[in-house]
């Protein structure tokens, strides 16, 4: 179901995207195209002029729907200082680690986000280990429950959840349910949106299609959070969908993950959906959500993030090359599409160069054809260049994760390729000196048999041609 809605999607983008050229004087830019503005790969000093911004001139595709683009800056812009930093601790390398450190300024540029302490993480190397505990907590909602999910399939997954929701919204629960609209509406009932509000729930599908821009359709919702009561926010790879939880095994094993941040951190989550909702058509009073102090006694620092379409900044790809600059020991990453593009395999040649263990863990099995192309088309370069690539056996990787020199790592939704880069919304975590980076390094070091390495002998026999062809629509699927 999941590959028949992307294909579905993919064709409507590109027939879109046609369209618009032609309406556009046939300007395009291709999303295979170097976008970055500057290259920093083999620097080794990074200062706040070199973070990732897009180049991509006011015409292109990213240059989406004045209306709900519009709304979003202003909503942006107008929440700029809607939740508070800490000032017990200093923003520095001594306390938050040098990728925060140097990002802070850079990120905060593009939203609200603060760094916070004491907040408890627990974090679920597999989709169906996160179930029962998302649905405890939804269980003990008291004031509101948020969900905003790139995919939202009807099965088992869904109905427990959406027993729970109809529960608490009977009870007087807020509860608002928000997901993407394109790759949806093919498989959900025709009246879905209706359903859940004769139930009582609140249900704003997302699209970035706006008056006069087709194309806008390209612009996918790609994150996947759940809000209870702007104390406890559930994000990473998981979809709601049997398929990410193992009920439903159509490309072998499916490994996902969840992480549960509980703390005043899961305000950052409150208002990443508040923002896109109420630019979506809500009307959501930010001050009766956000107002919450639930801070824990865990150690180590956090700094939840979100990346838009609708600015300049590249948000997710710069704070990954940041941990890849400076990552001095290891660096171990998981991403179910590995197409980087120039800049960001140069990066990770030149941190393998300079002797850190770089290791990426990709699917030995694809949920796309095309994308299981593209990225095996990178395998030869990147390991010659010293980047160790490892394939699961079991079947389809989709958690996407950087863990670096037992310190650092990040969980989120963000792929290493140009859609997440440039055509999505997208979230994650920044994690720095918390017990859970050695839950989320066991990944790597517990599940060693589970992977196999790619030899350079084997990578050259993948073609190199295939996966260039496609590159040139990567953005599109």
């Amino acid at each position: 179901m999941r590959i028949k809605s992307r294909i579905l999607a993919s064709l409507l983008c590109i027939m879109t995207v046609l369209c618009s050229c032609s309406d556009n004087d046939g300007s395009s830019l291709s999303s295979g195209d170097d976008i970055s503005s500057y290259n920093k790969a083999h620097s080794s000093q990074i200062d706040q002029s070199s973070f990732q911004e897009s180049s991509q001139p006011d015409d292109t595709i990213k240059q989406e729907s004045t209306d709900i683009k519009q709304r979003f800056g202003d909503i942006i812009s107008d929440t700029s200082s809607a939740l508070v930093q800490d000032s017990s601790f200093t923003i520095d390398e001594s306390t938050v680690g040098k990728d925060i450190a140097q990002m802070y300024d850079y990120i905060n540029k593009t939203g609200c986000f603060p760094v916070y302490k004491g907040v408890d993480i627990e974090y679920y190397p597999m989709g169906e280990l996160a179930l029962e505990p998302m649905l405890d907590e939804l269980r003990a909602a008291k004031k509101f429950i948020f969900l905003e999910y790139y995919i939202l399939n009807e099965g088992q997954m869904w109905d427990a959840i959406y027993e729970i929701l109809k529960e608490k919204a009977a009870d007087g629960v807020e509860v608002m349910v928000m997901y993407d609209l394109l790759i949806n509406s093919p498989y959900l009932p025709s009246d879905f949106q209706q359903q859940l509000e004769s139930d009582g729930i609140k249900c704003i599908p997302f699209s970035g299609a706006g008056e006069g821009k087709s194309s806008d359709t390209n612009l996918r919702d790609h994150r996947k959070i759940m809000v209870i009561d702007g104390k406890t926010a559930f994000t990473g790879g998981v979809n709601i969908d049997d398929g990410y939880i193992n009920i439903t095994h159509e490309y072998g094993v499916w490994k996902d993950n969840v992480i549960k941040i509980k703390g005043s951190a899961a305000g950052s989550f409150t208002l990443m959906v508040m923002q896109l909702w109420n630019a979506s058509g809500g009307d959501l009073e930010y001050e009766n959500y956000l107002n919450v102090d639930s801070k824990t006694d865990d150690n180590g620092y956090i700094m939840p993030f979100s990346d838009s379409p609708y600015d300049k900044y590249l948000v997710g790809k710069s704070f990954y090359l940041t941990m890849l600059e400076n990552a001095s020991d290891y660096i171990y990453i998981t991403t179910p599409y590995l197409i980087p593009d120039k800049e960001f395999e140069d990066a990770m040649i030149s941190t393998a160069a300079r002797g850190v263990d770089v290791k990426v863990y990709v699917p030995g099995t694809s949920d796309l054809a095309v994308a299981g192309m593209m990225t095996r088309s990178h395998y030869k370069s990147l390991i010659d260049g010293g980047v160790k690539i490892f394939e699961y056996k079991k079947g389809f990787i989709h958690s996407k994760v950087f863990v670096s020199d037992d310190v650092k790592a990040i969980v989120g939704t963000v792929n290493i390729d140009n859609r997440s880069f440039l055509y999505d919304f997208e979230c994650g975590v920044y994690i720095y000196g918390k017990e859970a980076i050695s839950d989320i390094l066991a990944e790597f070091t517990d599940n060693e048999n589970d992977f196999r390495e790619i030899t350079s002998e084997e990578a050259a026999k993948y073609s190199n041609v295939s996966g260039y062809l496609f590159k040139g629509i990567e953005g599109y699927f």
